[in-house]
């Protein structure tokens, strides 16, 4: 139940970004998070996902005017369509190239374009896992990045990434020190407090990074 709190908070978020504007959502799953980005004003949604089963449950059950499910695979996916806003939520982690992702979702974006992207904080999710090639404990991730990683990855695709353009959900007190920060979490039940709730970073440490990337330099 939580994850799926956290999941609809993050469209809850991307609503803030897309009314009037034509939306790509990668790896959209079951499809109700292009329903919450629809009725939020955009013009047009296009959700897609790799499996097939996801795509039809999606067509069933959140079908509307302005919503196009696609069954394909993210690096395959190819359209002549450039959209405004391209969200990709709990995505990059699960693909083995995750460069060429970025690369194409910069591609799939208008000059002006955003994309709206999130990811599990390496620091919390896999705190054994000091590097970026170190193996996460979901064993379905190829691998899981920190913030500063993640951020590094889209600015070397081209997009622009300003301190301010970073989010954070599920934000905690912090230490590196391993036996400290599990003291930590059972003093302060840090994992209960934390809210799912999508908040500028600064002084926490966010379980889930969500960026806003521009493809262009914004001012």
């Amino acid at each position: 139940m939580k994850l799926r709190r956290n999941i609809v908070e993050r469209y809850k978020f991307a609503s803030h970004y897309i009314k009037g504007k034509k939306v790509l959502d990668l790896a959209c799953g079951s499809g109700y998070g292009c329903k919450i980005i629809a009725k939020a004003g955009a013009t047009k949604v296009v959700g897609v996902d790799i499996s097939q089963e996801s795509i039809e449950f999606a067509q069933k059950k959140f079908g509307m005017s302005n919503i196009v499910f696609i069954r394909r695979d993210i690096l395959s996916y190819e359209t002549e369509e450039r959209y405004d806003v391209i969200t990709s939520f709990e995505t990059i982690e699960h693909v083995e190239r995750y460069d060429m992702a970025l690369q194409k979702f910069y591609s799939l974006l208008k000059p002006t374009g955003i994309l709206i992207i999130s990811s599990p904080n390496r620091k919390i999710t896999s705190p054994l896992a000091k590097t970026i090639n170190d193996s996460p404990v979901n064993r379905f991730h190829k691998r899981e990045f920190n913030t500063s990683e993640l951020r590094a990855g889209l600015e070397k695709q081209g997009f622009v990434v300003k301190n301010s353009d970073i989010y954070g959900q599920q934000q905690l007190l912090y230490c590196k020190n391993n036996y400290l920060n599990r003291r930590f979490k059972k003093v302060f039940k840090m994992f209960k407090v934390s809210k799912p709730s999508v908040t500028p970073v600064r002084h926490l440490t966010p379980t889930y990074c969500v960026i806003v990337a521009h493809k262009c330099c914004v001012r």
